[in-house]
């Protein structure tokens, strides 16, 4: 049986909420009191701060591959040159231009030389053909051979002085010089020396030997090859000798002699040269 009505239970709930807020209330005021009892230090403290998040790295700092070599730096070989940067030999030319030069053998005319031509006529009123023969000592030039016995070409050369000539008649000596030469245009013939065959090398001290001289003769300005046989004799640092060879009037572009007591001139013109030289 229920002694309270509802009405008086509603009543007692109210009545003691009340009376806790009141408990509440006086307790605060006892709390605010005994706070006031206490001497002001003059620092109010705000709040504590509070970290909103603890600092926690993400990740330990490890270094990937800077810091930590994967693999000790060894260089894969060692820099140990394989032969030291010496020179094998200085550049020295084997053959130095002085010794050259030395080795070089010159065989040079002397002033008693002579060069002459030889020319078959027919003269008028004589039965008999006879030679026609002019000399000059107008001779000059000088061969020149390297170790082995070449010439060189650019220094061997022969010169004849062809306003020189003398014969046996005046008449014939001054068509020389003037219409078969032109001498005054073409005062020498050049011979240039290229080479020998049958010379004996080195040359030798003493004895006689023959061989061939051959080279380029230019007459005027027309150059022929022409080949020379040579008799030479050697006495020391001394030579002598006789070079021969034929030529034709046709063939340097030469024109014959025309005077009445000439009846006919042979086609062949003798070149002689009496060689005197000195070796070197």
């Amino acid at each position: 049986m229920n002694l309270l009505s509802p009405e008086r239970s509603s009543g007692l709930l109210q009545a003691f909420t009340r009376l806790l807020i009141a408990l509440a209330l006086l307790a605060l005021f006892a709390a605010c009191a005994e706070e006031a009892e206490q001497p002001f230090s003059g620092v109010i403290p705000t709040a504590a701060p509070i970290p909103t998040a603890v600092t926690i790295p993400t990740a330990v700092s490890i270094p990937t591959a800077a810091s930590i070599p994967t693999a000790i730096s060894i260089p894969t070989a060692v820099a140990i040159p394989t032969a030291r940067s010496i020179p094998t030999a200085p550049a020295i030319p084997t053959a130095p231009s002085a010794s050259s030069e030395s080795d070089e053998v010159t065989v040079a005319v002397e002033e008693t030389s002579m060069a002459r031509y030889i020319v078959g006529e027919e003269l008028r009123g004589v039965d008999l053909p006879i030679e026609a023969i002019g000399e000059t000592s107008e001779v000059t030039g000088s061969i020149v051979f390297d170790d082995d016995g070449e010439v060189y070409p650019d220094s061997s050369l022969l010169q004849v002085g062809l306003s020189g000539f003398r014969s046996d008649e005046d008449r014939r000596d001054r068509w020389v010089r003037t219409s078969l030469f032109n001498t005054r245009q073409f005062p020498n013939a050049e011979l240039v020396v290229r080479g020998f065959d049958y010379l004996p090398w080195p040359l030798p001290e003493s004895g006689e030997a023959n061989f061939e001289l051959y080279g380029d003769l230019t007459i005027q300005e027309v150059t022929k090859s022409v080949t020379w046989d040579v008799t030479a004799r050697f006495d020391g640092t001394s030579v002598t000798g006789l070079a021969k060879t034929m030529i034709s009037f046709d063939q340097f572009e030469l024109s014959k002699p025309t005077f009445a007591f000439i009846l006919s001139v042979e086609d062949e013109i003798f070149l002689e040269i009496d060689i005197v030289a000195s070796i070197d």
